[in-house]
């Protein structure tokens, strides 16, 4: 039976540590291993932790040695740790819930992709508040998943994605000396970078917890979408697309293809005007839905960006 990795990075999650580690007692699928790392927390996640070790003992669970780094960064030093260890992989949050199934679901898509292949499996997620009540769904997005989709925008949450051992030797050229905005974003990036296959599934098994110490948490919503916007007009926007290209300059295995269309989205970010709406236009960038693509293009005519 494949075997399954499952990486945690833990930083202060007392208040909803327990009821993500319970959810992976429950799941169908059984053979997996849990990768903790504890980042310094000075709350009680250790004993969580602990107590959970103690109540699953036929799990194995290994501590490993945290680190202050950036939560993406942690995520991806864990990953570049024990590559080539399994035949799958996932990313866990410490505040979230997995439904009883979700491991089965994406491990059944990867064992019929080509293993040579760069292979993830993510979905949309059930919204939860603090208290564990519904409240809505993520976005589901219809459009093709590509590498030009991907250059600007993240389609799933780390929390949902399984991936196979080539998907996560992607990240040994990634430089882990430089902040990487987000583990997931980058991911999305690095498999449809090398024409890997991604499978994105309307059908939602994680329960995503949002409460006011999410590092990222959903993009729906009315003050959401002012968040959004604040950061285009501050120039963020673009100091995530800088973040990229460094990241992905770096990447070997990116098609010849792709590596054309990194060129022409590298050309869009300086220069006049003429010269930034044209590159954008060629490389065929886009964002899954019209108020996204509207900010696409609205991103070119801030000055703040043109640097």
């Amino acid at each position: 039976m494949p075997k399954l990795a499952i990486m945690i990075c833990v930083k202060n999650g007392g208040d909803f540590l327990e009821y993500q580690l319970d959810s992976l007692a429950t799941q169908s699928w059984k053979d997996f291993d849990i990768y903790i790392k504890d980042n310094h927390s000075n709350d009680d996640s250790s004993k969580i932790i602990n107590n959970f070790k103690k109540k699953n003992r036929s799990i194995s669970i290994f501590n490993c040695e945290g680190d202050n780094d950036h939560f993406a960064n942690s995520y991806i030093k864990l990953a570049k740790d024990i590559a080539g260890k399994y035949d799958y992989y996932a990313f866990c949050d410490q505040d979230d819930i997995w439904l009883h199934n979700h491991i089965e679901r994406g491990i059944n898509f990867l064992k019929s992709s080509n293993n040579n292949l760069a292979s993830m499996y993510c979905s949309r997620t059930i919204l939860i508040d603090e208290n564990g009540n519904k409240i809505g769904k993520s976005i589901f997005f219809k459009k093709k998943l590509s590498f030009k989709n991907a250059l600007v925008q993240s389609i799933a949450g780390a929390n949902t994605m399984i991936f196979n051992n080539a998907a996560a030797k992607c990240f040994d050229s990634i430089k882990t000396d430089r902040k990487v905005i987000s583990h997931d974003w980058l991911l999305y990036q690095l498999i449809s970078g090398s024409n890997g296959i991604i499978k994105y599934s309307k059908n939602a098994s994680v329960l995503y917890r949002q409460h006011s110490k999410n590092l990222i948490g959903s993009n729906i919503g009315f003050k959401n979408k002012i968040k959004r916007l604040k950061k285009l007009f501050a120039g963020e926007i673009n100091k995530y697309n800088r973040s990229s290209l460094e990241h992905l300059s770096d990447f070997k295995s990116l098609s010849e293809k792709n590596r054309h269309i990194l060129d022409d989205f590298e050309r869009s970010l300086s220069g006049n005007i003429i010269k930034r709406c044209f590159y954008i236009f060629k490389s065929g960038i886009y964002r899954q839905t019209i108020a996204g693509q509207f900010m696409l293009i609205i991103n070119l005519f801030i000055k703040k960006n043109n640097r």
